[in-house]
């Protein structure tokens, strides 16, 4: 279908809309999130010139498992950029890229020149824009980077859905497939997913040459790949996989399902209705092969699942199948105002559904303001043991434990930290999250978590460590810093820590220092 004038107003209208919509309602100027600054920390290293590494100096682990992302952002940083404003760009341009394609994706499915043709990529688009993408851009994640390559990958897939299995359209499709495998683990799933969706609407014998083609793409450069990074980080999957993948997690499942619904129901509505209408019910039983990515969370916790991250690179896929079932759709062109009418109110409806949904909260967190004061003390050797291993690592620029393990090969592999684990460095300072206080019990050790505390609270008091704070706006969440005595910053150290107008980083408000409230 032929794109006119008209598409480049509504593409130039939906992007300036985006561009208000974005400065109205979200703030980019706080730090950003914890599980982000992870995968910034590395990029930093790379761009630095000291390899895949969580420490300057340590061995190569892969805590960050957005591959690509890191090698880009790290390439950027070559060139004198600031880390945070290269995230930034790189969010807001892919998000807007990933409009655009929706928008064009859904157009050329469409292919009807009525009200529905004329509207409904503009419908399906400002959907987009305005779901969580803002938020993620804000807290500094990489999620808009991956869904542009799900979104580019799946326009080439439409392509080869509608029989048009020519041979530049199988190199770009098995080409953005490979980026997006390249991004995210999880991007070869879902490319699987789409190439299976892709024989099974062209029938197999018709895609004999796709499958040959695409193995010998994407399956041998992704084998080269897999092979490479099994023999330089030592082991075949992201680390984190090691921490959060150790059975089955159905309550995952759930919440992955429950996520993707809840993410684009207006776009499974059409496929419910697709399944029902007889031009459209064999591709829409194909698409629904590539939303089975939802059960692949199964395998792993749902930990650090900002805000459905994991499952939205299946809102603008969603988006730009919808076109497939839209097309077949027969409406009465009469009266064409009340058609119009509620068409504009389910989308000023869903904007504000989504202005609600998608627009957390943003505070200051007392963490930043920790790690922006060590960040004086850098480049002295300094170690620090934490179970934030966000913004205490990054902005102090410290050596540093990731207690939890998730970029720490030892601790993901070994289960949980030890004693003998932490006498290795004697880190300087312990701090950790605990559901408790000074001012309360201390809770018996129940799960993983409190077991990691437990460890870290009696190897510190074992080993003389001081209690500089414990800060929290509840004796019940609180942030445990503990400095060691014996080394020549200490004292100065355990007064700036004290002297910190700590916030709390989900409320808002002004903490106490429960170590000394006592």
């Amino acid at each position: 279908m032929r794109f006119k004038k008209r598409d480049f107003i509504f593409l130039a209208l939906i992007l300036a809309f985006g561009i208000l919509y974005a400065l109205k309602f979200y703030k980019f100027s706080n730090p950003y999130a914890e599980d982000a600054l992870m995968l910034m920390r590395y990029a930093r290293n790379f761009a630095e010139g000291h390899g895949f590494v969580w420490n300057i100096g340590g061995k190569p682990v892969d805590g960050g498992t957005d591959f690509l992302s890191m090698i880009t952002l790290g390439f950027v940083a070559k060139f004198g950029f600031s880390m945070e404003k290269i995230v930034f760009f790189l969010g807001i341009v892919s998000h807007f890229i990933t409009v655009l394609l929706v928008y064009f994706g859904t157009k050329r499915l469409v292919k009807r020149d009525d009200f529905l043709g004329k509207g409904w990529p503009v419908f399906a688009s400002l959907l987009v824009m305005t779901g969580p993408a803002f938020a993620y851009i804000a807290s500094g994640f990489m999620t808009p980077f991956f869904a542009l390559f799900g979104a580019a990958t799946f326009y080439m897939a439409t392509k080869l859905i509608d029989s048009e299995l020519k041979e530049p359209n199988i190199f770009l499709f098995s080409l953005l497939a490979l980026l997006m495998a390249l991004t995210r683990p999880e991007g070869a799933i879902l490319a699987v997913l789409m190439a299976l969706a892709i024989v099974y609407i062209n029938g197999f014998t018709n895609s004999l040459v796709f499958i040959k083609k695409f193995l010998i793409f994407f399956g041998s450069l992704g084998l080269i790949y897999f092979v490479w990074r099994w023999a330089y980080f030592g082991y075949p999957l992201p680390n984190p996989f090691y921490k959060k993948g150790e059975g089955i997690y159905f309550n995952t499942l759930y919440v992955s399902i429950k996520n993707t619904i809840e993410l684009s129901w207006w776009f499974g509505v059409l496929l419910l209705i697709g399944l029902f209408q007889k031009e459209s019910r064999k591709i829409t039983a194909a698409l629904f092969i590539i939303f089975g990515f939802t059960a692949v969370w199964i395998l792993l916790s749902n930990e650090m699942n900002y805000l459905m991250r994991f499952q939205y690179i299946l809102l603008p896929i969603g988006a730009i199948t919808s076109g497939w079932v839209i097309k077949d759709i027969k409406i009465k062109a009469n009266p064409v105002w009340l058609i119009q009418g509620l068409s504009l109110a389910i989308l000023i409806g869903g904007v504000i559904y989504q202005n609600n949904m998608y627009t957390p909260k943003s505070y200051a967190d007392g963490r930043y303001h920790v790690a922006e004061m060590l960040n004086q003390y850098k480049g002295k050797g300094y170690t620090m043991a934490v179970t934030e291993a966000g913004q205490l690592p990054y902005y102090s620029e410290w050596k540093s434990i990731d207690v939890w393990g998730l970029n720490d090969q030892w601790i993901a592999h070994n289960g949980i930290i030890t004693k003998e684990y932490l006498d290795r460095d004697k880190p300087e300072i312990i701090m950790f999250h605990a559901r408790f206080s000074p001012l309360t019990d201390v809770l018996p050790p129940k799960g993983d978590w409190n077991k990691m505390v437990t460890v870290l609270k009696e190897y510190a008091e074992e080993n003389g460590y001081v209690l500089a704070a414990d800060f929290g706006d509840s004796p019940y969440d609180t942030h445990y810093y503990y400095v060691k005595k014996d080394f020549p910053d200490s004292k100065k150290i355990i007064g700036e820590i004290r002297e910190i107008d700590y916030t709390w980083y989900l409320t808002d408000k002004k903490c106490i220092n429960f170590a000394v409230a006592k």
